[in-house]
């Protein structure tokens, strides 16, 4: 039933009225939450200062992803205050790009450090203004990118 519908209830009663929804049936309701498959890629950045990605950092997050052959088809990029539950990755990869809010269990801190979990691989690094500003983080990341997507 609509709220345009309901209308007319307001000429037999004095009190507020409110319509409550119908309980789905069990057999409606999912038995997991939805996977979005492992053969994709997590991309999480957070920014120093804080603030939203900006065009430079967009440009350099994007040749970093190419040079190891990722497109946008296959790569969900997120600032890392959006997910919500750090062991509910359904990627093949994630990397991040500065510090996780909540980290995953039995991962440790460590940047520039492949780590692996369930069927998902997991790479922290710093974030990415401080890698664009430095050559030696830049050959870190590099490295451990091309561990990790055998490139």
């Amino acid at each position: 039933m609509t709220k345009e519908s309901n209308l007319w209830l307001r000429h037999l009663y004095n009190e507020d009225l409110y319509v409550i929804a119908k309980k789905p049936d069990k057999e409606s309701l999912p038995t997991e939450a939805p996977k979005i498959g492992r053969k994709g890629v997590l991309v999480l950045y957070q920014m120093e200062d804080g603030t939203a990605l900006s065009e430079p950092l967009k440009a350099f997050l994007t040749k970093i992803l190419n040079a190891v052959g990722l497109k946008e088809n296959n790569t969900k990029i997120l600032p890392i205050t959006q997910v919500p539950n750090p062991n509910d990755t359904w990627f093949e990869k994630v990397i991040c790009f500065g510090q996780w809010p909540e980290l995953p269990d039995n991962l440790d801190n460590s940047s520039y450090t492949i780590q692996q979990k369930g069927g998902t691989q997991y790479l922290k690094a710093d974030v990415l203004d401080k890698i664009e500003k430095k050559v030696e983080l830049k050959k870190k990341l590099w490295d451990n990118l091309k561990a990790i997507f055998k490139a």
